[in-house]
């Protein structure tokens, strides 16, 4: 088996998911280029396209649907029993999703992330910051009470 072509199959995957170069890149914490390099580097040693490229879109060949479909199950094999190795010795591993407001996380929750990147390094976290609820009714055209604004001919003041 090629070494360097086991390094990039988990690239191969994740441009699959996401059926997009940049969007693998900002996943893996890579340029696009090193992951266009990373498919080019396997599809050449494969000596077969595994990506149909247009200037808008990325798509698996035939090729690549079948050849993902052996390699995925195998990766995840792989994952799981890594993670079930760190976690007999007790080591604190995976990814942590956070979905939170903005405010949040900037006051509270980068201290604690920062806190446990430094007690369990091979945990990662991936926030994502949400708008609040109430945003929604700022673009609303009618009041946050859902009713419609009295107008003058409808509204009269007696004094």
């Amino acid at each position: 088996m090629d070494r360097d072509l086991l390094g990039h199959l988990p690239i191969i995957v994740c441009v699959a998911r996401h059926r997009s170069f940049a969007a693998a890149a900002a996943e893996l914490g890579m340029s696009p280029s090193a992951v266009s390099h990373a498919v080019r580097t396997v599809e050449d040693r494969l000596a077969t396209p595994l990506f149909a490229r247009t200037t808008r879109s990325v798509s698996l060949t035939e090729a690549g649907a079948r050849f993902l479909a052996g390699v995925e199950p195998a990766l995840a094999d792989i994952h799981q029993a890594i993670e079930r190795l760190t976690a007999e010795r007790g080591e604190v591993t995976g990814l942590l999703r956070i979905n939170t407001l903005r405010v949040v996380l900037d006051v509270a929750l980068i201290p604690i992330l920062a806190t446990l990147a430094r007690q369990h390094p091979r945990l990662t976290s991936r926030s994502t910051p949400t708008k609040p609820w109430w945003t929604s009714l700022l673009r609303d055209s009618t009041p946050a009470s859902g009713c419609a604004e009295p107008s003058s001919k409808t509204w009269s003041r007696r004094g």
